[in-house]
């Protein structure tokens, strides 16, 4: 009778990790599906194309000084998947998740 206490309480922990892992999992995946971003190409001077979006990160942006790019979280677009702002160097709800530069 001993034994079945410990093997019933054993049962119990198990399955309680196995729930907790399990709910934990569901948390984490949706956390990476909020981290989805979207690339739009600037010009030097930091205006963005508001309209073209990308999904990649363009090829074509080094380090540098002058703007290429800059990428925004998907749930800060508009609602019709254009940046929320036009202008990289004004940005005051620091929206931009990522700017890029080039030479």
């Amino acid at each position: 009778m001993k034994n079945l206490k410990n093997y019933a309480m054993t049962l119990v922990a198990l399955f309680i990790a196995a729930t907790s892992v399990t709910l934990m999992s569901f948390s984490k995946s949706e956390n990476i599906e909020n981290l989805a971003v979207t690339w739009f190409s600037t010009d030097e001077n930091g205006l963005i194309d508001t309209e073209n979006p990308q999904t990649l990160q363009p090829d074509e942006c080094e380090s540098g000084e002058k703007y290429c790019a800059v990428s925004f979280n998907n749930e800060d677009l508009t609602p019709q998947g254009h940046a929320p702002i036009s202008d990289a160097t004004d940005d005051p709800n620091n929206l931009i998740e990522v700017t890029l530069r080039r030479n």
